[in-house]
C-alpha cells in the first residue's frame, strides 16, 4: 500500500462529489447482482433513520448508490490518520448581525 498525504486525501475528497454526478449521469445497465454486506449494512442504518419519508424505490436507489461509491469510500480509509493530523482548513461561521 503507498502513503498517500493529507494533499492527495483532499484531492480524492473533493472529487468525490463530482464523481457521483458523473455516476448518476450514466445509464445503469439492469444488471441484477447480489448487494454487498457493506451497502445492505449502510441502507439499514439509512432505513432506520429515515423510513417514514423514504419510498422502496428511494431506498433500492440509495443501496446501488452505496455499493457503487464502496471502492472510492474503501480507499478514503486507507488513508493513514493519527490524533495530531488535522483538516487543511479551519471552518469559521461569520455572523452578520
Amino acid at each position: 500500500m503507498t502513503k498517500s498525504t493529507r494533499r492527495q486525501f483532499a484531492k480524492l475528497a473533493a472529487a468525490l462529489p463530482l464523481a457521483t454526478v458523473e455516476l448518476a449521469a450514466q445509464p445503469k445497465a439492469p444488471v441484477e447482482k447480489a448487494p454487498s454486506k457493506f451497502a445492505e449494512v449502510l441502507t439499514a442504518v439509512v432505513r432506520a433513520e429515515f423510513e417514514p419519508h423514504l419510498t422502496e424505490e428511494d431506498l433500492a436507489r440509495i443501496r446501488r448508490d452505496f455499493e457503487t461509491l464502496e471502492p472510492a469510500i474503501k480507499r478514503l480509509r486507507e488513508v493513514p490518520l493519527v490524533n495530531s493530523d488535522e483538516p487543511d482548513f479551519t471552518f469559521l461561521a461569520r455572523v452578520t448581525r
